[in-house]
């Protein structure tokens, strides 16, 4: 069998399993719309993406990206999300660009989640609902998503599902930030001169701080190697993250919480904030991510498939989502 018709089957192939995907993917976004009319989603544009160094490498290594909407000139936000070399893709997201239809509240989030994403799919779906009854209850936005974390943490559990997931959350309340993370998923503001104003602290096991409260509660870090990252108890590259049920029953799972960090900070007319899962990360400083959304001349889709690609060609082997969301005075 000649190499070009070996390409065209394995291309099939790969639409066959993308078209699969696309089908349950549509169908969990749609449940979101239906519950919030405000929820900006699309269906999914499948993109192969060929690899030159091998044709194993183009049958699980294509993107999943969604356009952007722009409802308004006040609404708008960039996205793409990159499977990668996976072979499932286990991130998702929550964008509302208009918050309960307010031009001044927005809610953006980034779910990675790990060992399946039903811990994901669970928090894209309900994160938002419990922060809206905290919110409207007259809680403090801190408050409010401390509390979500940790409710949609305890009902996911209760389901007794396999897998966790990460979570980054920016909660824009006219000029003010509310950013609330557990795990190593990220958020930056970079500044219209391009200088990073914000970052979140990835929650990583062998982190001072991180290493300390898990040590401080019986629990065990194994060391970063060349072929492995620290992990928590032997198994988890993050020291938070939502679910993770089974695992939370073994005693290698001490030191393991949902409780988010949660910090405000100062916007201005110009910034920029950019959450990612830590498929970005990983392979993309913050330094990098600014410099290359700020001097790029393009769409707000192109300047986050352009970091999701970027990402992808520095060697990152896991899922990517990127969101970006300009900061205008007067409404998010």
């Amino acid at each position: 069998m000649n190499s070009k018709k070996l390409t065209k089957i394995i291309l099939f192939s790969l639409f066959l399993l993308q078209s699969s995907t696309h089908t349950m993917e549509h169908a969990l976004q749609e449940q979101s719309v239906s519950t919030f009319a405000a929820l900006a989603t699309n269906p999914w544009v499948v993109v192969p993406v060929a690899s030159a160094a091998t044709l194993a490498l183009l049958a699980h290594c294509y993107t999943q990206k969604s356009l952007s909407y722009q409802k308004t000139e006040n609404a708008i936000f960039g996205l793409y999300a990159m499977q990668g070399q996976r072979t499932t893709m286990e991130d998702t997201r929550t964008i509302i660009p208009h918050l309960q239809g307010s031009l001044h509240q927005s809610f953006y989030a980034v779910y990675d989640g790990h060992n399946g994403r039903l811990a994901a799919d669970y928090a894209h779906e309900h994160l938002i609902t419990h922060f809206l009854k905290e919110l409207n209850g007259k809680k403090t936005p801190q408050e409010a998503l401390n509390n979500a974390f940790l409710t949609t943490d305890q009902q996911f559990r209760g389901k007794v599902q396999p897998g966790g997931t990460t979570a980054v959350v920016a909660f824009i309340d006219g000029m003010q930030l509310y950013c609330a993370w557990a795990g190593d998923s990220r958020a930056i503001v970079v500044g219209k001169d391009g200088k990073i104003k914000y970052a979140t602290k990835d929650h990583k096991p062998n982190a001072e701080n991180e290493l300390k409260r898990i040590t401080d509660a019986g629990g065990f870090v194994t060391p970063e190697t060349d072929e492995s990252v620290a992990r928590l108890g032997g198994n988890l590259a993050c020291s938070r993250a939502l679910g993770n049920t089974l695992f939370r029953q073994q005693e290698e799972s001490k030191g393991l919480i949902p409780d988010p960090e949660i910090e405000q900070t100062d916007l201005a007319d110009g910034d920029t904030i950019i959450l990612a899962s830590d498929g970005l990360w990983d392979d993309v400083t913050n330094k990098g991510a600014a410099t290359l959304t700020i001097t790029s001349n393009t769409s707000l889709d192109e300047k986050a498939k352009l970091l999701a690609q970027t990402a992808f060609q520095n060697g990152s082997v896991d899922n990517i989502t990127v969101i970006i969301v300009p900061i205008k005075e007067g409404g998010s």
